[in-house]
C-alpha cells in the first residue's frame, strides 16, 4: 500500500517514531466552489467611458438557495487619469437595461456545464447602463490604475437572492477593460 503525504503533491507519507506522518491540506471557500462546478468569470470587454460614475458591469442574483460572492475584480485603463477611483455598489435595482450587453460568465471548473444564475451585464459603450434605485456605494478605492497595468480588488462582497452588484469608475474619459470573478455559496 502507498500512502501520499496529503500535500496534493505525490510525495509519500514517512514515518517518525513508530507513526504515520501526513499533512492535510486547507481548501478556501472559492477552491471548494471552482471543484464543484459553482465558481464563475465574467469579462468586460473594452468599453470607452465618456461621463462621471459610468457602470462598466452589473451582477444580480437570480439563485434563491445560495449567495452569490464576488470573490476578485481586475481591471485595466488604457490612460492615466487624476483622481480617478473605483466605486463598488451594492443593492441597486436595474428598472431599464439600456446600454447592455447580456453576458453569459464562463465556469471556472473546466468541461464543467453548470450556469450561473442570475443576471450579468456589461456596458456595450453607447452610454452608461440606465435607472438604477436602492444603490448603495459600498466602497471607493484610489487610483484606479497607472495605463497599462491592473487594478486588482480582493472583492468578498456577498449578494443575497434578489440583490445586486455592480462597478465603475468615478471620472469618464478613458477605455477599460478586465474581468469579474464569483462563485455560489450555501446561504449565512
Amino acid at each position: 500500500m502507498i500512502i501520499e503525504d496529503g500535500k496534493g503533491s505525490g510525495g509519500l507519507a514517512k514515518v517518525r517514531d513508530n507513526r504515520l506522518v501526513t499533512s492535510s491540506v486547507t481548501l478556501t471557500e472559492e477552491e471548494v466552489a471552482i471543484a464543484n462546478g459553482d465558481a464563475y468569470i465574467m469579462d468586460i470587454d473594452q468599453v470607452t467611458v465618456d461621463t462621471a460614475d459610468y457602470i462598466l458591469a452589473y451582477i444580480y442574483n437570480n439563485d434563491p438557495s445560495r449567495d452569490l460572492v464576488v470573490s476578485s475584480l481586475f481591471l485595466s485603463a488604457w490612460e492615466n487619469k487624476d483622481q480617478n477611483m473605483l466605486q463598488i455598489s451594492v443593492g441597486a435595482a436595474l428598472s431599464s437595461a439600456a446600454n447592455t450587453s447580456a453576458v453569459v460568465p464562463a465556469n471556472r471548473k473546466s468541461g464543467c456545464s453548470n450556469v450561473a444564475l442570475g443576471t450579468f451585464y456589461t456596458n456595450d459603450g453607447a452610454g452608461d447602463l440606465t435607472t438604477f434605485t436602492g444603490e448603495v456605494v459600498c466602497g471607493r478605492y484610489g487610483r484606479l490604475v497607472t495605463e497599462g497595468k491592473w487594478f486588482y480588488s480582493p472583492g468578498g462582497w456577498v449578494i443575497p437572492y434578489g440583490a445586486s452588484w455592480n462597478c465603475g469608475p468615478s471620472i469618464g474619459d478613458t477605455a477599460y477593460c478586465g474581468c469579474i470573478n464569483f462563485y455560489y455559496r450555501a446561504k449565512d
